[in-house]
């Protein structure tokens, strides 16, 4: 799969250059000085509260800083790894090591600064003890020509002079001093290519030559040395390492991964990359995508946590009727809806819907977190979002449904429960309306909402009844313990209504702890209730407990819908204004 992004990204690579890196390129906060002429100096400070990208010297900054940084701290040009450039037109070091430190000691030294030069004017003796770095530096060496030993002296004398007295007229921090003289992009080119070369790879002992040419183990995303054996590829007798590269694909291998960090230290967190459709972002992939997903984040390196194929993702999806099955007076409760009446047909919005709805707007920002960084402060929600946010971000982010498919009806009643019990009353309703609505698109069947219509109406008509009738179903039986569950709750005095004292009869699992929790219910607020004088709640109640039900799964769906929709014990009939 790597070969495969690698291919598609080289396309791309060789029309733009190191252009399609540095177009995106995130400087470190730190200072940043620019040195014309040995003489005049620009200034750029990157911080938390100061970063202007759109700055022309912001974008030259990153040109050069790209072709300075070293591949890794242990790859440094500098044996002491106080200097962390790569080359002779750059100098790069931390603030803190140029000022004194308790005991008055400096870790910058003359002699520090002398032997990065000595090492850049002449790789071989750093490369001495290094057999086949010398080899490879020789031969870069004759294609990109010698250093300009008299540039890089004077150079080195301006460091000299100047760097002490620098420090102390910029931005106390602790952050990086990053020099640069203004040379040539393509002298900085150069110089990089020298240095990248012998530190390339991962470890140049696993190097081998082949037909001519050099192979190695990448560094990129992956670590072999004599403290991690389980690495090491044991069927190959010649040469253990998992996976050898040339040259050139080592290079470009590299420019992939830097192009991926970039995107990282951007904020994004996933990358589409296809033959057909070139790369993108989540929020302009085009429909029908076929390819490879990335799931990158930013540490000291780049980390890849996920790679995986993507066949045919449909941004645009098969329409989803969310109706008003429960009606939700937001007036009355002087609220705005968060839940939009109609149609959905895109993934996009379906994602942010469900977010809102569901997840109080934490699932979006919580698919990579860590779980100890996810601050959503209802525990119970926060619970069921850990264990299904995969299936969410794999429905999302590659159209694979089959995991939401199986688990969605389950964990969203839960939710839906939990909403209840915390007194989130209208966000409840919201909830099931796009529960309904959601399960009706996975696995189609009955219409809820014409069920729940034709309950409510039948239902009403018998409360209504002079003679009392008989429920006739067991989802017409649990939509009306909902409604009298709602109606005994209604008679609750505290100014605000306490929806958790439902929460034994949603706990209950079977018809018979239903109603004694029913009858819970009815003796603590009977001397409320005119039983005589009501004949839509004694008619409820009557038929509700000459009910004897078919099937022993207590119906939630049912039981909640009669719970959450208005009620019919207050609403007036025609035939009875005046009740």
């Amino acid at each position: 799969m790597l070969k495969d992004c690698l291919e598609i990204f080289e396309k791309e690579y060789k029309s733009l250059g190191n252009r399609l890196i540095t177009d995106s390129y995130v400087l470190s906060y730190g200072t940043y000085i620019l040195v014309k002429n040995f003489s005049n100096i620009d200034i750029l400070e990157v911080s938390k509260n100061n970063v202007d990208s759109t700055e022309d010297i912001y974008h030259k900054f990153c040109e050069l800083d790209y072709l300075s940084k070293l591949v890794s701290i242990d790859k440094s040009v500098d044996s002491k790894k106080i200097i962390h450039s790569n080359n002779y037109l750059s100098f790069f070091v931390k603030k803190e090591n140029l000022r004194p430190d308790k005991n008055n000691n400096v870790k910058l030294t003359e002699e520090i600064i002398d032997n990065y030069y000595d090492a850049l004017l002449n790789p071989r003796i750093k490369y001495k003890s290094d057999k086949r770095k010398k080899e490879i530096y020789d031969s870069i060496e004759n294609k990109y020509g010698k250093v300009d030993e008299n540039k890089l002296n004077k150079i080195r004398l301006w460091i000299k002079t100047n760097i002490f007295d620098l420090v102390e007229s910029v931005k106390k921090d602790k952050n990086y001093l990053k020099i640069f003289f203004d040379e040539k992009i393509e002298l900085y080119n150069d110089e990089n290519q020298k240095y990248l070369y012998p530190n390339i790879y991962n470890k140049n002992d696993f190097n081998v030559i082949i037909d001519g040419k050099n192979y190695g183990l990448p560094n990129d995303n992956m670590q072999l040395n004599e403290k991690k054996p389980f690495l090491k590829l044991k069927t190959r007798i010649r040469n253990s390492t998992p996976y050898l590269i040339s040259d050139d694909e080592v290079l470009l291998q590299k420019a992939f991964f830097d192009y991926l960090m970039n995107k990282a230290a951007n904020g994004e967190e996933v990358v589409y990359i296809s033959s057909e459709k070139g790369i993108h972002r989540k929020t302009d992939i085009p429909n029908e995508f076929s390819g490879y997903i990335l799931r990158i984040k930013k540490g000291k390196e780049l980390e890849i946590h996920d790679f995986d194929t993507v066949v045919n993702l449909n941004t645009k999806i098969k329409r989803i009727n969310v109706e008003c099955i429960i009606p939700i007076e937001y007036e009355r409760h002087n609220l705005k809806p968060n839940l939009e009446i109609g149609y959905i047909n895109n993934l996009i919005k379906l994602e942010k819907t469900i977010d809102t709805i569901f997840f109080n707007k934490f699932m979006c920002n919580s698919y990579f977190k860590e779980i100890k960084n996810i601050n959503l402060s209802d525990l119970v929600l926060r619970d069921i979002l850990i264990r299904h946010r995969e299936g969410l971000y794999t429905w999302f982010y590659k159209g694979r449904d089959n995991i939401v498919k199986q688990t969605f009806s389950n964990y969203s009643m839960g939710i839906i429960e939990n909403s209840i019990k915390n007194n989130n009353y209208i966000r409840a309703k919201e909830q099931y309306n796009l529960r309904i609505a959601i399960i009706n698109y996975f696995h189609g069947g009955s219409n809820m909402a014409d069920k729940i219509k034709v309950i409510s109406e039948s239902l009403f008509e018998k409360i209504n009844s002079i003679k009392t009738k008989c429920i006739q179903s067991d989802e017409e039986y649990y939509f009306a313990v909902g409604q009298l569950a709602s109606y005994f709750i209604s008679k609750n005095k505290s100014k605000n209504k306490n929806h958790s004292l439902i929460n034994p009869i949603l706990n209950a699992q079977n018809r018979k702890k239903i109603m004694l929790e029913i009858e819970k219910l009815f003796k603590k607020y009977n001397y409320d209730i005119s039983y005589d004088n009501n004949r839509r709640f004694k008619n409820l109640y009557s038929m509700i407990v000459g009910y004897e039900v078919e099937e022993k799964k207590v119906n939630r769906d049912l039981l909640i819908g009669g719970y959450l929709y208005y009620s019919l014990i207050y609403t007036k009939s025609e035939e009875n204004e005046n009740e």
